[in-house]
């Protein structure tokens, strides 16, 4: 395992290693990020760079007890275990992120062809409310906090 490390060039090691330094750090990968700039979704270099490499780094992180998953469907590489940490998410942040996903998943089964979703923070907050997961309306600086977070992702 080591030796396959070892033989890669050195820019090529480097890539690997900052792919394994952002697993840990937030637990996935993303195939595709929406890019500001252009107005679209582009591929992420770390996410093609695990791709590469996917053999050696599931062989990595298994010595821990890690498991290196790829969804394809989802565009997706996760690593999970039981003494895993990643980045600790808000509680605003991760009820926002399984609204936002609770959205996606009713929008794509209406038979939708298209990969994106609209809607707006009234609707992720409508949705908050219809499940009774937020006491009221989160103040502006925790939206702001919030939103900003998670456009990391």
């Amino acid at each position: 395992m080591i030796g396959y490390y070892r033989e890669l060039p050195q820019e090529e090691q480097e890539a690997v290693t900052a792919v394994i330094q952002l697993l840990y750090r937030q637990t996935f990968l993303l195939e595709r990020r929406f890019d500001k700039r252009s107005g679209r979704f582009q591929y992420v270099k770390e996410y093609r760079e695990c791709s590469k490499h996917m053999e050696f780094l599931k062989e990595y992180f298994q010595v821990a007890g890690i498991a290196l998953t790829e969804n394809v469907h989802m565009g997706v590489i996760y690593i999970q275990g039981e003494t895993l940490w990643g980045e600790k998410l808000p509680r605003l942040a991760t009820i926002y992120l399984l609204i936002l996903k609770l959205i996606y998943d009713e929008q794509m089964a209406k038979a939708s062809a298209s990969v994106q979703v609209v809607t707006t923070l009234g609707g992720v907050n409508g949705k908050a409310g219809e499940f009774r997961v937020l006491s009221g309306i989160p103040s502006p600086t925790e939206l702001r906090r919030t939103i900003t977070f998670l456009k990391k992702y």
